[in-house]
C-alpha cells in the first residue's frame, strides 16, 4: 500500500471545492453541501473515536491505511508498504501468559483491541504471533517502520 503525499493535496483541493457552498448550482447541491459541512467530526469527537472504534473491523484496510499514512507523515519518507500487515500488540486470541502478564486482559482486549493505539505495522507478524509483550518488544526496537519502533520506548515510559 503506498499513499502519494502529493496524490492527498489533490484530493483535499476537491473536497474543500466539493463543500463549498458559494459553488452550488442547486438545492440538492446546497442540501448535500449543508449535510456533508455538518458531519465532519471536531477534534474530540476524532480523537474520542479513535479511542474505541474498532479500526481492525473496519472494512477495506481502514487499519492499515491509517497506520500507514501516520508513518508516511512521520517521516517524510515514502515507504512501499505492500508487504507490512497489521499487528495486534496485544493479540487477537489471548493465551494464559497474556492473562498472567496483564490484569483483566480479557477485558482490555475486547474494549480497545482492535483500537488505534493497539495495532501497528510489522513484516513479522508470524514470527510474533501470541508472544507476550515482553518478547515482542524486541521486534518491534528493530523494526524499520518508525511508529512500531516507538513501542518499547513508550511502554517503557509508561510503566515508571
Amino acid at each position: 500500500m503506498k499513499v502519494c503525499r502529493h496524490a492527498t493535496n489533490g484530493v483535499n483541493r476537491i473536497v474543500i471545492a466539493l463543500c463549498d457552498k458559494d459553488k452550488a448550482k442547486s438545492d440538492l447541491q446546497k442540501n448535500e453541501i449543508y449535510k456533508l459541512n455538518n458531519s465532519f467530526p471536531d477534534d474530540s469527537d476524532l480523537k474520542n473515536s479513535l479511542l474505541e472504534v474498532n479500526l481492525y473491523k473496519q472494512r477495506n484496510n481502514l487499519a492499515k491505511l491509517a497506520l500507514v499514512v501516520l508513518e508516511e507523515n512521520r517521516t517524510r519518507e515514502t515507504i512501499n508498504f505492500d508487504n507490512a500487515q497489521v499487528e495486534h500488540i496485544m493479540p487477537q486470541r489471548l493465551n494464559n501468559d497474556w492473562r498472567l502478564e496483564v490484569k483483566n486482559a480479557d477485558k482490555i482486549n475486547d474494549q480497545l483491541g482492535g483500537t488505534i493505539g493497539n495495532l501497528t505495522l510489522t513484516m513479522y507478524n508470524q514470527e510474533m504471533s501470541n508472544k507476550i509483550f515482553s518478547d515482542k518488544k524486541e521486534y518491534y526496537s528493530k523494526s524499520n517502520v518508525s511508529l512500531t519502533r516507538e513501542i518499547p520506548k513508550l511502554s517503557n515510559s509508561l510503566c515508571k
